[in-house]
């Protein structure tokens, strides 16, 4: 009885025995548990000439560590597909036990030492169990991509309105109408005039501006919202808005001085 290390690889060997005979022949081994008699592997021997047959099995894991018996019978067939065995040569049959083996020189007194081909062959087992990753070409992309494709189609279909040229003629008119009042203002000579009352005029005016571009900003709201009529009222409101404005606070207030009384100036808007 020879005795097998569990995970290594174990060469089977046959020689047929009568060199004279050339006839080719087709030979098979039948790995079974002794104890059980259940089948546990089947290894085709390749022909290496001179009638000589080998084949490599590998030897599985004892999961016990007891260790366990196995029969390795070897048939000789006539046909390539195993299934007429020869008359001329029986059947060889030998017992093996799988166990780990210990080398004594190695040992100290009291035990086992600490074998670590056995410690890499059990973490090389148990790596070998562990899930193995997906290649990526085994991964079906096809339903993400149609998904993507759906969503593109939706975003794609969505169409937002049109919004409508806005005419903003007449507030540029306005502003360019604002900006020639504030330069047509003639402030006197300092050691002539007290510059407060035009200063708080101006002031004034200053905030009417402000005002004017709070309307704007109020205005250009209005045509972000699409709201036609409601942007028209604001447009009409602060046009009259700011000529009035323009012809009370600056033409009126601005021009006078203590000296003189004010002239009356062609309105301009």
């Amino acid at each position: 009885m020879f005795q097998l290390e569990p995970s290594e690889t174990f060469i089977i060997t046959r020689q047929i025995t009568d060199p004279a005979d050339t006839n080719t022949y087709y030979l098979r081994a039948y790995i079974r548990n002794a104890e059980s008699d259940t089948l546990l592997d089947t290894v085709n021997l390749t022909d290496k000439g001179d009638q000589r047959f080998r084949g490599n099995w590998h030897v599985p894991v004892d999961g016990s560590g007891l260790g366990f018996y196995v029969t390795i019978t070897v048939l000789v067939f006539t046909d390539s597909g195993y299934t007429t065995e020869s008359k001329r040569y029986a059947r060889t049959e030998q017992v093996y036990l799988i166990q780990q083996r210990f080398n004594p020189m190695l040992g100290g007194g009291g035990g086992a030492d600490v074998n670590y081909k056995k410690v890499r062959r059990i973490i090389q087992e148990e790596l070998k169990r562990l899930p193995q990753p997906i290649e990526p070409e085994d991964i079906n992309w096809t339903p993400i991509l149609e998904k993507i494709r759906d969503n593109y189609e939706k975003i794609s279909s969505i169409k937002f309105p049109h919004q409508k040229e806005v005419d903003l003629g007449p507030i540029l008119k306005t502003i360019k109408e604002v900006e020639r009042a504030i330069q047509l203002i003639r402030i006197p000579e300092p050691e002539k005039i007290d510059l407060s009352p035009a200063m708080k005029e101006l002031s004034k005016v200053l905030g009417k501006v402000e005002d004017l571009f709070n309307k704007m900003d109020e205005l250009f709201t209005m045509m972000e919202s699409g709201s036609k009529k409601e942007f028209e009222e604001i447009r009409k409101s602060l046009i009259e808005e700011t000529r009035k404005s323009l012809k009370r606070d600056i033409v009126l207030k601005i021009g006078e001085t203590p000296e003189e009384k004010p002239k009356k100036r062609r309105a301009f808007l």
